[in-house]
């Protein structure tokens, strides 16, 4: 299962791309997936300001299941959230992620400190440092 799931991760499709990051954040298994999943949000990533807002709202809310779920350790979270601050414009929709998410104040802040360093001090880091 997990070569047909990489597949449809690396699908050159957005929409299917997105689909199939849905499924794996809603697999049972999430510690099989969990792994195929870190290493081809990335690349599904890169392509997320090129796709329409719809399915950017799609792959966000995926993003934020996937980030909330117990058995994602921070420091994935991190990653996947510094990818998205990484990868998109200041007038993104995908930076609505970051306000609505429920993690803990370490990563809040971690996470404020790198839209700082991305130059998105504004429209993430400001509002993430005025929460504490």
């Amino acid at each position: 299962m997990d070569n047909h799931l990489v597949a449809l991760l690396s699908h050159s499709n957005f929409s299917v791309s997105v689909e199939a990051a849905r499924i794996v954040v809603n697999l049972q298994d999430f510690d099989t997936s969990s792994s195929t999943l870190i290493n081809l949000l990335p690349n599904i990533i890169q392509r997320l300001c090129d796709t329409k807002p719809k399915k950017q709202k799609v792959f966000c809310k995926a993003i934020v299941d996937y980030c909330e779920n117990k058995s994602t350790s921070d420091e994935d979270v991190r990653f996947i959230i510094g990818q998205v601050i990484n990868s998109t414009t200041t007038n993104s929709s995908s930076f609505k992620i970051v306000y609505g998410m429920k993690v803990n104040y370490s990563i809040r802040y971690n996470i404020a400190l790198m839209a700082f360093q991305y130059g998105h001090w504004r429209e993430v880091a400001l509002p993430l440092l005025q929460i504490f």
